[in-house]
């Protein structure tokens, strides 16, 4: 149980973590839409953390081609996750070309 003050006990009310998670952020809010990863958000971060307004960027034919190639070698991820990035990586790419 998730105590008031952050710790997480038992029902002997002993300590088993000092900070829910050992960060106290609760993996069930930090996305949502009941999904594992916002990858829009995701995408929506990585360009404000690091802009490189002056490359070029690569088109929606060669992010496509990439799109299949990162999905025949990723390993670890569960199939409806490598699904859910490619669907969202094959729009995005079609957005791109427009």
């Amino acid at each position: 149980m998730l105590h008031y003050d952050s710790t997480v006990r038992n029902s002997s009310n002993e300590v088993v973590q000092f900070l829910y998670g050992g960060d106290g952020l609760d993996p069930m809010m930090m996305e949502g839409r009941d999904k594992p990863v916002d990858f829009a958000r995701v995408l929506n971060h990585v360009r404000a953390a690091a802009p490189y307004a002056g490359d070029d960027s690569i088109d929606g034919e060669t992010l496509l081609k990439s799109v299949d190639e990162l999905m025949k070698d990723l390993k670890g991820p569960s199939q409806e996750f490598k699904q859910e990035l490619g669907d969202f990586l094959r729009g995005y790419a079609k957005k791109m070309d427009k």
